[in-house]
């Protein structure tokens, strides 16, 4: 089952913006799962390794009711290109939530304060 148009886009979107650093993606309780709130709707991204790796994007209302959800896997023929996508995706979300370029720039300050 291909991924339909809307949702294929809805990926390039969140995937562009957040390389422009213009999605607020917040922690979850889960680990690897990451959320960001977009006008009135939730939008998760959670990387799993249970089964194999695979990605879930989900898109939920603000009651938390889940609108779509969409699980890619590197050996999904139908489309790589989501499974990279969203890898990706997953990796920008994560680095933001967990603000990991404020936490390596802390660290190189203070190992070049070293002597």
């Amino acid at each position: 089952m291909a991924l339909t148009e809307q949702i294929e886009l809805l990926i390039q979107r969140l995937l562009a913006l957040s390389k422009e650093d213009k999605v607020n993606w917040q922690e979850t309780a889960i680990e690897q799962k990451f959320l960001a709130a977009v006008s009135k709707y939730v939008v998760t991204i959670e990387e799993a390794t249970w089964n194999g790796l695979h990605y879930t994007l989900e898109v939920s209302d603000q009651t938390g009711k889940v609108l779509e959800a969409v699980t890619v896997t590197p050996d999904l023929k139908i489309d790589s290109r989501s499974f990279d996508e969203l890898s990706e995706l997953h990796t920008l979300a994560r680095r933001r939530a967990l603000k990991v370029d404020a936490a390596l720039s802390d660290l190189l300050s203070d190992l070049a304060e070293i002597r």
